[in-house]
């Protein structure tokens, strides 16, 4: 058992500095076809369209040693500007300092407004960036263009709690799996071994990650708080309630055993 759950937790590490790296792209709303590479992740920032307000997307250029973005236009169906934001594009000028990155970025807010008698706001979104590609010890400047779609749901209550099945989902899923691994840590507690907490204290960082995306980014979403603070008291509980509720039915169980 030991050797399993040492597997998981360096297998959850893994996962968790993956998606620290590409986790944003993965769970974009909207993205480009492609991951690695230059490309654009649209992300919502207002789960439903309420008529007569606005809604909020994150737009990330990111690819290369750096990325700028040029410009962000949202096109309504004739293909007008219904709302725009302009970017500084290409600020590293001919050189690049402070050593290679893995990947570079550069987000713009745009607010998009949502007509009076719209049920749901289909996106077009426009955009215009720059992107630093390595080349022979070198850079190279490439412009780049792209065009995403995405729809925001009308602001009814099946839509709202649509926006709460995968933080519930996860959430639950979560659970579900330190109530097995529970009684088989608990076991164990007496017999630490390196390999095995060190392991698990690695799997922290996958955890903190699934639980960001996966729970508190949906959830500031939906009740529209954006404060670091917020995203990390929600990571904490995600990371600590479902462990402190299994140890203690584990507890519990051993106790009524013995």
């Amino acid at each position: 058992m030991k050797s399993v759950l040492i597997v998981l937790s360096l297998a959850l590490c893994v996962v968790g500095l993956g998606l620290l790296k590409v986790g944003s792209s993965v769970f974009a709303d909207a993205r480009s076809e492609t991951i690695r590479g230059p490309g654009v992740d649209v992300f919502l920032l207002d789960a439903v369209a309420v008529p007569g307000a606005e809604v909020g997307v994150e737009v990330t250029a990111r690819g290369g040693e750096r990325a700028g973005i040029v410009g962000v236009a949202a096109l309504g169906e004739d293909g007008g500007v219904v709302a725009q934001v302009t970017g500084e594009g290409a600020t590293w000028g001919s050189y690049i300092s402070g050593g290679s990155r893995d990947r570079g970025s550069d987000s713009k807010e745009l607010r998009v407004p949502v007509p009076a008698d719209a049920v749901g706001l289909p996106l077009r979104l426009s955009v215009d960036y720059v992107v630093a590609i390595s080349s022979g010890g070198t850079f190279d400047d490439a412009s780049l263009h792209e065009e995403l779609e995405l729809f925001v749901p009308p602001a009814t209550r099946d839509a709202q709690l649509h926006a709460l099945v995968r933080p519930l989902l996860a959430t639950i899923a979560w659970l579900a799996f330190c109530l097995v691994v529970a009684p088989r840590v608990y076991r164990i507690r007496n017999h630490p071994e390196q390999a095995l907490w060190g392991s698990m204290m690695g799997g922290l960082v996958g955890l903190g990650a699934l639980g960001y995306w996966l729970v508190a980014r949906p959830v500031q979403v939906l009740v529209g708080v954006r404060h670091w603070a917020f995203a990390a008291g929600l990571v904490a509980l995600w990371l600590a309630v479902p462990p402190f509720l299994a140890i203690r039915s584990a507890r519990r169980r051993e106790d009524e055993v013995a």
